[in-house]
């Protein structure tokens, strides 16, 4: 039996998607329907479950930048920066602080404050790990120093049951042009 789903993408154009068995007794097709186009795909129930699962995690990322943007932008640029989502909010939330003003606090204080401020706004949720989920190693603590080009230090912050902030924060102070 086919199951049917119609919402709306963020143009506001109706979509509709329809499930429904295969040929093949452990395969799925599913239809996609939009204003201009139909695709249509047949999955094997293992691909189709890991569809489902890529699916939720995007929508709780995307969900959770909602819930977040507001909040987290405002203290950045209290503190001096600008922020920007710079990826796909698929797996993730990418984020990019870069100083905006003389005043831009040093790295570690503004990652600190945007952990602070997602816990706020996520039921206290905002746990500092590692890329292997290490609670608090110092490396990592102090953002990583070294590991990514141009002097970029990165944090993460796991907001439980899926997505994460991936933090990167530039360096305040730029090398002066030659000629200067």
């Amino acid at each position: 039996m086919a199951r049917i789903f119609d919402f709306t993408n963020e143009r506001g154009n109706a979509i509709t998607l329809e499930i429904r068995p295969a040929a093949a007794p452990d395969e799925l097709t599913y239809v996609l329907t939009g204003p201009t186009s139909t695709t249509e795909h047949t999955l094997t129930e293992l691909e189709a479950g890991k569809l489902v699962v890529h699916l939720q995690v995007a929508l709780r990322c995307r969900a959770a930048w909602c819930k977040l943007a507001t909040p987290l932008t405002a203290r950045a640029r209290e503190l001096g920066y600008g922020l920007a989502v710079h990826g796909s909010l698929l797996r993730d939330i990418d984020l990019v602080a870069c100083p905006w003003t003389d005043a831009a606090v040093p790295a570690r204080e503004l990652a600190m404050a945007l952990q602070a401020t997602a816990a706020e706004h996520n039921n206290g949720v905002a746990e500092e790990r590692d890329h292997v989920g290490a609670a608090n190693p110092d490396y990592f603590h102090q953002g990583c120093p070294g590991a990514k080009p141009h002097g970029r230090l990165v944090w993460s912050f796991h907001l439980g049951g899926g997505p994460y902030i991936d933090l990167s924060v530039m360096p305040r102070q730029v090398e002066e042009p030659e000629g200067r």
